[in-house]
């Protein structure tokens, strides 16, 4: 919801407020930045005025929420946000992506390509994409729409799914393997709805589905005859060094993703893409450079003989096919395969036989659950046994325990080993990507630690600079010991003011880092080989100095708006890390 909050402020003449009892990160930080967060948690059925134009419903909020029903009682005009998103829409081309899998990433590789063509889209997608701000877009500019079509439900006032509210022109189905069983409590009821939203694709519209599922198949040949159907499969691909390549029209177009499901998500994408005018040639072309959706594959590290990757797979059809694609892509690394069932479904005892070998190409499968989420959310028991004979491999051990799983992936040796943590959770409060890269590179949690300290300490250091516009500081560490630091402000002999009339830095002004670095070269220190921590991104000209100076690691704790330094830094072979201090 946050996400729609902030696309909606973006538009001219719209005033936006919201209500929640509780605002979590990132969306609490997010809010705050646009201004938008409000003053108070809770529900004020009071701020709900007949003057408001309207009320949007999030799914989560509860049918005898105060606000909600003063709005009833108001006779105020109430959309859920599929229906807001279409009101936004309803006069574009409206492309929705639906399916059990892969609908994220399908969806992000639609808009990342219109992207890159320069081609204007509105969107909601489920994850976080590079090279996009936010999740949600809405303007009045824009010829196309692209939507993630889910299939739950809508609100809890309407109990049509999400998907069927979009209409859309150009519609997509990745496949369909049974899921929100609290829902669609057999899966005749389940592909049922995927049925119903085939049937709402806008006349003369397409339809374009996996061609190896016999449902989408059955729902294909069942369509109104208007609908072009246009199927797709699995397209010729190549493997070299690590690489993934897909052949078209004799061509090799090496990517960046890699996986056949990701492969078919790519193929779904392109026929969408073509259906709006993009040629296969330009649609390769630009989705070579995609790395993905966050937390789908996405990779945390890689060392010189290990990677790590973690994902958002939960569902079994998920899990499966991600596991493949790993195994896949590194045939000659051991799979070490970590998962957490955490969602409703996943937790169901009558639902645990679809995880059926889902985790046999992995040679280490790690599963667990945590018995107080199944209490929380009100569900039957079930127990070590009872997970293990659902994967049904004798690969699996099952934990539900946090610290004993950590400690068990502690103890292996991740030599030539491949890591995949997958979980819609955290595994109970660890921080994935931190642990991860400990496993691959011991120490590395430790020297985060010291990385925020220092951080602190520079920013600290940063309070001493007259700069009103902004205060930067740095410190340089080396073996241990702060050797130099600095602060931004004017040289020895000048007026302590670094700002004109305009609050524009005078052109005199000393960086942070610069100062830092010149008070080394003065002393009998040297900052070959030193660690500089600095409070905001280096500028070109101060990363220039840095690579002169000998310093092999940049640790910075505010992104400038300008990042080119930051490029020249990384592509000069030094270490740039980010801190937060946090």
């Amino acid at each position: 919801m946050h996400n729609l909050a902030l696309a909606i402020s973006q538009k001219s003449g719209y005033q936006i407020t919201g209500s929640d009892d509780e605002i979590f990160e990132p969306s609490r930080s997010r809010l705050e930045k646009a201004g938008l967060l409000p003053k108070q948690f809770g529900w004020f059925p009071e701020r709900i005025t007949p003057d408001l134009d309207a009320v949007i419903l999030g799914m989560h909020a509860q049918k005898d929420n105060p606000e909600l029903l003063r709005a009833k009682e108001l006779g105020l005009k109430i959309y859920s946000f599929p229906e807001y998103l279409y009101e936004q829409t309803k006069d574009k081309i409206r492309i929705v992506v639906g399916g059990s899998h892969g609908k994220t990433t399908t969806t992000a590789m639609i808009l990342y390509v219109m992207q890159k063509l320069g081609i204007e889209a509105d969107y909601m997608v489920g994850a976080q994409i590079e090279g996009f701000e936010r999740m949600v877009r809405l303007s009045d500019t824009a010829k196309y729409a692209v939507f993630e079509g889910d299939e739950y439900l809508t609100s809890p006032l309407d109990p049509r799914s999400k998907f069927h509210l979009y209409k859309p022109h150009i519609a997509i189905l990745t496949g369909i393997a049974w899921d929100h069983i609290n829902v669609f409590p057999t899966f005749d009821k389940y592909v049922d709805t995927f049925r119903q939203f085939v049937d709402l694709i806008e006349q003369d519209g397409s339809f374009i589905y996996f061609q190896d599922d016999a449902n989408l198949c059955s729902i294909a040949e069942h369509a109104r005859q208007d609908i072009k159907r246009l199927p797709y499969s699995t397209p010729d691909f190549v493997i070299n060094d690590g690489v993934t390549s897909v052949i078209a029209d004799g061509q090799h177009f090496a990517m960046c993703v890699f996986g056949k499901h990701n492969l078919q998500n790519m193929q779904a994408a392109r026929l969408a893409c073509q259906q709006i005018g993009i040629s296969a040639h330009d649609f390769y072309t630009a989705i070579s450079s995609f790395k993905g959706a966050s937390n789908r594959l996405e990779k945390i590290c890689q060392t010189d003989n290990a990677v790590a990757f973690k994902d958002f797979a939960h569902s079994p059809s998920k899990l499966r096919a991600t596991v493949e694609a790993v195994r896949l892509q590194y045939p000659d690394k051991r799979l070490v395969a970590c998962m957490e069932l955490h969602t409703y479904s996943s937790l169901m005892a009558d639902f645990l036989p679809q995880y059926d070998h889902c985790m046999e190409k992995a040679d280490v499968a790690f599963v667990y659950f945590n018995p107080q989420v199944i209490e929380h959310k009100r569900l039957v028991p079930i127990n070590p046994d009872d997970v293990q004979r659902a994967f049904a491999t004798h690969n699996v051990q099952v934990f539900t325990d946090s610290a004993a799983l950590q400690d068990a992936l502690r103890a292996l040796d991740y030599h030539n080993t491949a890591l995949l943590m997958m979980t819609s959770g955290n595994f109970n409060g660890v921080n994935i990507p931190d642990f991860a890269t400990d496993l691959l590179v011991p120490g590395f949690i430790k020297q985060k630690k010291l990385d925020n300290r220092y951080m602190r300490m520079a920013r600290i250091w940063a309070e001493n600079s007259y700069c009103t516009r902004r205060q930067v500081g740095a410190l340089l560490v080396k073996d241990k010991m702060i050797i130099s630091d600095g602060y931004n402000g004017t040289p020895s002999g000048f007026p302590n003011q670094c700002e004109d009339e305009n609050n524009v830095s005078l052109p005199y002004v000393l960086h942070a880092e610069a100062n830092a670095i010149t008070k080394v070269a003065r002393s009998n220190n040297s900052s070959d080989g030193a660690t500089l921590y600095v409070t905001a991104s280096p500028c070109m000209e101060c990363s220039k100095l840095i690579i002169q100076s000998g310093i092999r690691r940049v640790v910075y704790g505010e992104q400038y708006r300008i990042m080119d330094g930051v490029e020249l830094l990384k592509n000069a072979g030094i270490e740039v890390l980010f801190s937060s201090d946090k």
